[in-house]
C-alpha cells in the first residue's frame, strides 16, 4: 500500500422490516423493526508493507412491539497488517472492543474484548483464502453468575470463546462472486447452572453475488448450517442425554445501484433450529427493504 492510498471509508445502511418470530421460540410473536448499520474506518499506510486500520461500527435494531429484543451494538477496533511475498499474502492482528446494549433487558447487555489473528493468501488476482483465530472475553455486568443450584455468585457472568475460521472466496465465471466460510468455536461460561452456556459449535456458510443487469442489479444468495453440542445441558425428558441443535438458514437479496454511492435492496431470510429438546425448536422469517450509502 502506498502512502497516497490512505483512505477514509464510510457506509450506512437503513432498513424497515418485519420479523415473524422475534424471540426465536414456539410463541412465534412477530413484530416490525427498524435497523441502522453504520461504519467509519480510516486506513493508513505507515510503510510500503505495513498499514493500519481504525474502525468504528454502530448497529441498532428497534422492534416497535417486542421491545425486549431491541439493542444497540457499538464496536471499536484497531488492526495492523503486514504485506508478505510482494503482497501475495498478508498477516494481520486486530483488537476489537464491543458494547452490546439492550435497553429493555439489562441481563442481556454485555461488553467484550476480542483479539484476532488472520493470515490471508492470494491464490490468484481474483481468488484468495484466509485462516483466522480469535479469542473473546464477554462479560455481562447486569447478570450475576449462578452455581449448580442456581444460587447467585458475587461475580458477573463471563463467557470465554475460542474460534477458528477458514474462508475461500473469489470471482468466477461472468464475475460471479462466491465465498465459502467454515468456523469452529468453543464457548465456556462461569455460569455453572447446568453449564447452560458451555458448548462447541461448527458452522458452514456459503454466499454468492450474481450480476443480473448492466452492473446495476445484483442478486445476493446465502445459506448456512450450524451444529451445536452442549457439554452438559441435559434434556428435560431424559437427563442422561445432552442437547444437540442443528440450525439452518438461507438469505436472499436484490440490490439495485441507484447511483455510484447509493443503492436499494429487498431482502428475505429464513432460519430453522432443529433440536432433540422440543422446547428449543423454532423457525422464522425476516422481510425487509433498505437503502445503502457508501464512500
Amino acid at each position: 500500500m502506498a502512502k497516497d492510498e490512505n483512505k477514509l471509508l464510510f457506509y450506512c445502511d437503513v432498513y424497515e422490516g418485519y420479523d415473524n418470530n422475534v424471540n426465536l421460540d414456539s410463541s412465534r410473536k412477530g413484530g416490525q423493526f427498524s435497523e441502522l448499520d453504520m461504519e467509519l474506518a480510516y486506513r493508513r499506510a505507515f510503510t510500503k508493507n505495513v498499514n493500519g486500520i481504525i474502525d468504528y461500527y454502530l448497529g441498532t435494531v428497534t422492534y416497535h412491539e417486542q421491545t425486549d429484543a431491541s439493542f444497540y451494538d457499538n464496536n471499536v477496533s484497531a488492526a495492523a497488517a503486514l504485506d508478505l511475498f510482494d503482497k501475495r499474502a498478508a498477516l494481520s492482528f486486530n483488537n476489537a472492543f464491543e458494547y452490546n446494549y439492550y435497553p429493555h433487558e439489562d441481563a442481556s447487555t454485555y461488553a467484550s474484548y476480542s483479539p484476532q489473528l488472520l493470515f490471508r493468501h492470494n491464490i490468484s488476482k481474483t481468488i484468495y483464502h484466509r485462516l483466522g483465530y480469535d479469542f473473546e472475553i464477554r462479560r455481562y455486568p447486569e447478570r450475576k453468575a449462578e452455581d449448580g443450584s442456581r444460587a447467585k455468585k458475587a461475580a458477573a457472568r463471563q463467557d470465554i470463546r475460542n474460534g477458528l475460521a477458514y474462508e475461500l472466496a473469489g470471482l468466477g465465471i461472468k464475475d460471479i462472486f462466491l465465498k465459502i466460510k467454515n468456523r469452529y468455536y468453543v464457548n465456556d461460561s462461569n455460569d455453572q447452572y447446568m453449564d447452560y452456556y458451555d458448548y462447541w459449535a461448527v458452522r458452514l456458510d456459503i454466499s454468492t453475488v450474481v450480476p443480473l443487469f448492466r452492473d446495476r442489479l445484483f442478486a445476493l444468495i446465502g445459506a448456512g448450517y450450524q451444529r451445536t453440542d452442549y457439554k452438559t445441558r441435559h434434556l428435560v425428558s431424559d437427563t442422561g442425554r445432552r442437547q444437540k441443535d442443528n440450525l439452518y438458514n438461507i438469505s436472499s437479496s436484490l440490490l439495485f445501484d441507484i447511483t455510484k454511492r447509493l443503492s436499494a435492496s429487498l431482502n428475505y431470510s429464513y432460519r430453522q433450529n432443529e433440536s432433540n429438546e422440543p422446547s428449543e425448536e423454532y423457525s422464522g422469517s425476516i422481510y425487509s427493504a433498505g437503502f445503502h450509502y457508501a464512500f
